[in-house]
């Protein structure tokens, strides 16, 4: 290599390393004010709270039960516990919108306590949530009951930096205090009743529960069983009135007068009287149910219309005495017959008896009629008008029933005369026979003027 050509590379090369320590002073410049820019910028900004971070169900635990109970008017105090997994953390509970779905109630939370040796230490990964609330009475208003959704919240601080949180659902039911109603008494059926009738009655019930607050509420219903197990029971004889509504009593709204009817027509009851029960439940609309309460009422029997055997023709025999006899009676055997003739038999043409009398205790009347028809005229059919009453066979009741009959007697004539008078006196028996020549009386003289017959009536 020539001596220029050395020179010239020399020169080349510190040219290179003079520019090389330029650049890099130059970058080192530049680095030292971003540094010193981040950290002025970290300086001024405030630090952000750590967020909540959902964990494994494992690591936070809230114990609780499903559902919760109050009553209306009570205070209760339901708690929940709840525990941290993670080390060197801290717990906090709390009670989702309390105030606004339990108006008034309250919650404080409380840190656990550790025991170490005979040492209680707090110990700020456990701790409990208590509640406390009375619910204000009409709380659930026309309800039996009223549920509402509530959750407890569980937080946990690890490291005094982290948050990690877990939630638990649960039930209130807050539940009205309901009373039982009560059945008072049963009016309209202190009269017995006559077999066949239909009859309204009422029951007054008192319901505590039947007020809603706005003045109207809901009436009781009634359910009717029967009470014995025999011919008395009559659960089946009364059901619900429906033409009239449940009336509320105006100085006690609680108070209730239901109408009922009890129905027996169409139905044979009884032979004379007897006593009748069914019970009566009264029912809220909570479903609650009054303690039973009997009903009871007496039955008479309806007595029937009497009936006679006499329904054809009769045929007598003029100037004979003849013999008729039929009967009036109680086709059910309960009440006491009677019979009035409305046909005087003394106005009969010719003697005459018509007569009644009991039978069967009084429950049958046998009838004859004796007639000897005699001069009976234009008239060969008679009608013999009569009636038949059935009364009552209990004491003190004046029910009975009354038919009127007409039977018809036709009169055959007979073929002799119709009044015989006495019968003709004999004539003596003959004188005895003497052998003589009798003695003729002269011939009468005739008169010319006069006829030959005899004078009428005469012999």
């Amino acid at each position: 290599m020539k001596q220029g050509d050395s020179k010239m590379s020399f020169y080349l090369k510190w040219v290179l390393i003079a520019f090389t320590g330029i650049g890099l002073t130059a970058c080192h410049g530049g680095w030292n004010e971003q540094i010193e820019t981040v950290e002025a910028i970290q300086k001024d900004k405030k630090p952000e709270e750590p967020k909540p971070k959902a964990v494994a169900k494992d690591s936070l635990q809230i114990d609780s039960a499903r559902f919760y109970e109050f009553f209306e008017g009570t205070e209760a105090t339901i708690s929940f516990s709840g525990r941290s997994a993670f080390p060197d953390s801290k717990i906090e509970m709390e009670i989702l919108n309390l105030e606004e779905r339990l108006p008034g109630a309250t919650q404080e939370f409380e840190k656990g306590e550790l025991l170490i040796g005979d040492v209680a230490q707090e110990d700020p990964r456990t701790g409990q949530i208590t509640i406390k609330w009375t619910p204000d009475d009409g709380f659930v208003k026309e309800q039996l009951e009223r549920r509402i959704t509530m959750r407890v919240e569980l937080r946990a601080t690890v490291d005094g930096l982290a948050i990690y949180r877990t939630e638990q659902e649960f039930m209130v039911v807050i539940r009205r205090v309901t009373e039982a109603p009560e059945i008072l008494e049963i009016k309209g059926l202190e009269k017995p009743l006559r077999e066949g009738e239909a009859r309204q009655f009422q029951v007054v019930v008192r319901d505590p529960d039947s007020l809603n607050g706005t003045g109207t509420g809901v009436a009781p219903e009634l359910k009717i069983i029967d009470k014995s197990n025999n011919y008395r029971a009559a659960a089946h004889l009364v059901y619900k009135d429906t033409s009239v509504q449940p009336e509320q009593d105006r100085q006690d709204p609680s108070i209730w007068t239901i109408g009922l009817i009890v129905n027996t027509e169409n139905r044979e009851l009884v032979p004379r009287k007897a006593e009748f029960d069914f019970a009566i439940q009264a029912i809220s609309q909570f479903e609650q149910s009054s303690p039973r309460f009997t009903g009871e009422f007496e039955v008479i029997n309806k007595i029937s219309e009497p009936s006679t055997t006499w329904r054809e023709v009769i045929e007598f025999e003029e100037g004979k005495e003849n013999i008729f006899t039929f009967s009036v009676f109680d086709r059910k055997n309960e009440g006491q017959v009677d019979v009035n003739w409305l046909t005087r038999c003394n106005d009969l043409p010719g003697p005459s008896v018509c007569k009644c009398i009991s039978q069967s205790s009084g429950k049958v009347k046998a009838c004859t009629i004796r007639w000897m028809p005699q001069n009976i005229g234009a008239s060969s059919s008679f009608r013999i008008a009569y009636e038949g009453i059935n009364k009552s066979s209990v004491q003190d009741d004046d029910d009975y029933e009354k038919v009127p009959w007409e039977g018809i007697i036709r009169v055959k004539r007979s073929a002799g005369p119709s009044n015989p008078g006495p019968a003709p006196i004999p004539p003596p028996p003959p004188a005895p026979i003497v052998e003589q020549t009798p003695e003729l009386p002269p011939a009468p003289e005739i008169d010319p003027n006069t006829s030959g017959d005899p004078t009428p009536g005469r012999f």
